[in-house]
């Protein structure tokens, strides 16, 4: 099973523990499309999204593809959500998170 929300203007912690939740408790989802509009964009997702959407990341054991790219996750707490939640899923097999910026300006990860 396949969800793509890609540029759905997904922000913020509520956005984010929302995503979350529905990833702690799904089993049969496998790909999830969370890509935003890039650079400078108020509506690609953001650090506060990214720690909260980590939560259920973690606690989640079907996901095999997800893409975050383009979007404002490049911040030192959006990154260390994100590890933690990677450091105990063993599922996630496929992981997208070119082109992320810190939301202040266009300094991407590359």
């Amino acid at each position: 099973m396949k969800l793509n929300l890609s540029k759905c203007c997904l922000r913020g912690a509520d956005a984010g523990k929302a995503v979350g939740d529905m990833l702690a408790i799904n089993t049969s989802l496998k790909e999830l499309d969370l890509s935003g509009y890039g650079p400078n964009n108020s509506a690609s997702s953001d650090a506060e999204f990214a720690k909260g959407f980590a939560v259920g990341l973690s606690a989640n054991g079907s996901l095999e593809m997800l893409n975050i790219s383009n979007n404002c996750m490049a911040t030192k707490q959006a990154g260390n959500a994100l590890a933690n939640a990677l450091a105990v899923n063993s599922v996630l097999k496929e992981l997208n998170v070119a082109n992320n910026f810190d939301g202040r300006n266009s300094e991407y990860t590359q």
